[in-house]
């Protein structure tokens, strides 16, 4: 498994690299807050489609010790289940980000509430994005 994350973090990092030249500086941050707005207004309006639609089609999200959840329809089910525990906002501390052309790299944490502001989860994170049309959509979510 360790060699299987390795392997993958050498492939992210050559895609990143061939995507164009890449910055990590507050600009950058700014370029994924207005993603993250998106994300935070579907989430308050308890909007599982609008939440999927932050990710590409063919977007996975992976948490530790569970099968990955593969594409949109299936990230929507899991927003659902998401809004039914009563997830309503959440807030990013970032500690890297790395933006290239059209990919970028972000790792921090994720500290999610419920609609009276009490603290749900807090979790780990590195996402990778990818700006489709001009848009930035998440790619991969590893929650770790």
């Amino acid at each position: 498994m360790r060699k299987l994350l390795t392997i993958g973090w050498i492939l992210l990092l050559s895609m990143v690299m061939v995507s164009g030249p890449g910055s990590a500086n507050a600009e950058d941050s700014g370029v994924l807050s207005r993603a993250h707005g998106r994300m935070a207004d579907a989430l308050k309006q308890g909007d599982a489609d609008a939440l999927a639609s932050c990710y590409t089609q063919d977007a996975s999200l992976s948490f530790p010790l569970r099968p990955d959840i593969q594409g949109r329809a299936e990230i929507k089910r899991q927003m659902s289940y998401v809004i039914g525990l009563g997830i309503r906002s959440f807030h990013i501390i970032e500690d890297d980000i790395f933006v290239g052309a059209d990919v970028a790299i972000q790792g921090g944490t994720c500290i999610f509430y419920n609609e009276t502001g009490q603290e749900i989860n807090r979790s780990r994170f590195y996402t990778v994005w990818h700006r489709v049309d001009g848009r930035w959509l998440i790619y991969r979510d590893f929650v770790v």
